[in-house]
């Protein structure tokens, strides 16, 4: 929840809780880059404007394995049901699962009925997986793009149920051949929301990729543009983790430079690319890197398909684990600061917390049982701030008139 609370007080009693909550602009309310981890950072900012400035950092993945030379094409990667599920992307029917560790061929389930045209990305919500069949490099002009909803349970039950969703782009209007790799209606990447899917382009020409929108709903249907990012590069995956407000990109430079790029933190929760954006190079040059999973938003899954250019390339099919924790841990377990009011009830002293500094705008406030509850009020026109506030049964927090706790994400009372 973003909002200000404007003279709230948490009453003990009987855990009664008054608030005067408002979503209304303040002074104080400033827009900026509110990431710690940026060159930019803005401890009083509360929005994030999307101007976060990062240095760049080179990332080299934990450990690699080859995989079975039968998913020698390994385009998408979901974690589900304690593996990891890959497929190829043409012809191949299969559904591959794969142990985490070792990245052996567990099981494979083969979608009768259904047809590879171009299968380029594995999503999934809580009930199904999606299968992207809509490559378009070739010539750039397919009229039967669709996504396969398959049905989890009907996978472990051995019977794979399918549902089709065909979709066109609203925006292009010319279907003559391109040729090889000339189209920016190309799309290897896809995410699923509660009630959407998003597609995330790879545009061969423009080097950006735009965010489309779907709804979950079999049948025809139209992909609306929603924004469009610079990303310099290939996108050819996406994972989206709900809980941490956290989608990543994989793709590769024209160099053949795999990058994963981080979205997070947006002000508006329905533009992805209204947050920090940082771009990650990984140390695996020359690999064509085609699909990224997570599920914690610390570790994350990667797989590369083989590239064979005889007779100097020859990097064969791999699984690769890398851990983004130092880059990702801060937005999605924010450091905690607890009040102690061992000094006495003032915010801005900073022997009341504990560790011993007045709150960040990126931190999480706890408010529990204390000698002296918490009082906001500042002659010096100071506003306090922080990301999440969570004001436990016997705490207690009270804003004098004319001050303001601005909380940027998550208001919370435990009764």
């Amino acid at each position: 929840m973003n909002g200000k609370i404007k003279s709230g007080l948490f009453c003990k009693a009987l855990g009664l809780v008054l608030l005067s909550l408002t979503l209304s602009e303040t002074k104080g309310q400033s827009w900026g880059c509110t990431d710690p981890m940026a060159s930019n950072y803005d401890s009083e900012a509360f929005y994030n404007n999307g101007s976060c400035s990062f240095n760049p950092t080179l990332v080299s993945p934990a450990s690699s394995v080859l995989l079975n030379p039968v998913i020698h094409e390994t385009s998408g990667l979901v974690l589900w049901n304690g593996m990891l599920w890959t497929h190829n992307d043409n012809s191949d029917q299969n559904l591959y699962a794969l142990d985490t560790v070792t990245g052996a061929i567990v099981q494979t389930v083969t979608l009768t009925g259904a047809t590879n045209t171009d299968w380029e990305e594995l999503a999934q919500d809580e009930s199904y997986l999606y299968v992207g069949d809509f490559g378009n490099n070739a010539n750039g002009n397919r009229t039967d793009l669709h996504i396969l909803k398959v049905l989890k349970s009907s996978i472990l039950s051995g019977t794979p149920i399918i549902e089709t969703l065909a979709f066109s782009y609203s925006d292009q209007t010319n279907f003559a051949p391109a040729g090889p790799n000339n189209t920016d209606f190309d799309c290897e990447a896809m995410v699923i929301t509660a009630d959407s899917i998003f597609l995330f382009t790879k545009q061969w020409v423009s080097k950006q990729t735009t965010r489309y929108a779907l709804t979950k709903s079999p049948g025809t249907q139209t992909a609306y543009p929603r924004e469009t990012l610079n990303i310099g590069g290939l996108v050819t995956g996406a994972s989206f983790n709900l809980a941490a407000g956290l989608t990543s990109l994989i793709g590769y430079t024209d160099l053949g430079s795999p990058f994963i790029t981080l979205l997070y933190d947006q002000p508006n929760q329905h533009f992805f690319f209204s947050g920090s954006i940082r771009k990650i190079t990984l140390n695996l040059p020359g690999h064509q890197t085609e699909a990224i999973a997570t599920s914690t938003g610390l570790q994350f899954f990667i797989s590369n398909e083989a590239v064979v250019v005889p007779p100097f390339v020859n990097i064969p099919q791999q699984l690769h684990k890398t851990d983004l924790t130092a880059l990702t841990s801060t937005n999605i377990n924010p450091p905690v600061v607890n009040w102690t009011g061992a000094t006495s009830n003032d915010w801005f002293t900073a022997s009341n917390w504990t560790p011993a500094a007045v709150p960040l705008n990126y931190q999480k406030v706890i408010v529990g049982p204390a000698p002296n509850p918490v009082l906001v009020t500042s002659s010096m026109g100071q506003q306090a701030i922080c990301r999440d506030l969570l004001v436990e049964e016997t705490g207690q927090v009270v804003v004098g008139s004319g001050n303001a706790l601005l909380v940027r994400r998550n208001l919370q009372h435990e009764p």
